[in-house]
């Protein structure tokens, strides 16, 4: 009994301190928490095609994508020749593709093809976001 309050709680205060965590930052700073968001939901994929637990793959992969299209891509201002834009939205387009098919095959190097190529991006908005703190 014990256990399952305690357990309780823990879940209460990471929902509490995620949403202090959105509430309080800057547009860069979210960006930073949504790649956050997404690398652990590769590592959860990852695992869980490692350990051949399916319906925790299928979870994972399920909201990488939804992190990739509903967050990342969606959040794209995409202008007119604006080059960067265009590209970030072929990658998010392309990692998106590519989980489903991993999905669809339990293809563990697929997943982790998608987080070598989010991770350089992820980097980077770590940094504008660490920086937009400091001003």
């Amino acid at each position: 009994m014990y256990l399952a309050t305690h357990s309780r709680a823990v879940n209460a205060y990471r929902q509490v301190s995620t949403a202090t965590q959105v509430n309080l930052a800057s547009g860069p700073q979210l960006v930073s928490l949504l790649f956050e968001a997404l690398r652990v939901q590769l590592l959860r994929a990852e695992s869980a095609l490692l350990q051949n637990q399916l319906p925790e793959k299928c979870l994972a992969i399920g909201h990488a994508v939804r992190i990739i299209e509903e967050g990342l891509r969606s959040g794209l201002g995409m202008r007119r020749g604006d080059e960067l834009s265009l590209s970030l939205n072929d990658l998010y387009a392309y990692s998106a593709k590519t989980l489903t098919e991993a999905n669809l095959h339990n293809d563990v190097e697929k997943v982790r093809e998608v987080a070598r190529l989010i991770e350089t991006v992820a980097d980077a908005w770590k940094q504008v976001a660490a920086a937009s703190t400091v001003q």
